[in-house]
């Protein structure tokens, strides 16, 4: 994986992990306006991310799911 495309998920995978902090706004303010923000952070993390560190495609960089190791 690229740098770019790692900053991307890491700032995406940030911007939306905030479950403690979503469950105490859920208990001051109706639920359906949290939950609309928590969308809207994550796909406002994803665009200004992907701004920042544009991911350019690779001819060689395909996954194949069935080459990936499985836990057992």
């Amino acid at each position: 994986m690229s740098d770019n495309k790692l900053f991307v998920v890491s700032t995406s995978t940030m911007a939306s992990v905030s479950t403690s902090i979503m469950g105490a706004d859920m208990s001051m303010i109706p639920a359906r306006y949290v939950l609309v923000a928590m969308m809207l952070n994550a796909l406002s993390s994803l665009i200004i991310a992907t701004i920042m560190a544009p991911v350019k495609k690779e001819e060689d960089e395909e996954f194949n799911i069935k080459d990936i190791p499985q836990a057992d």
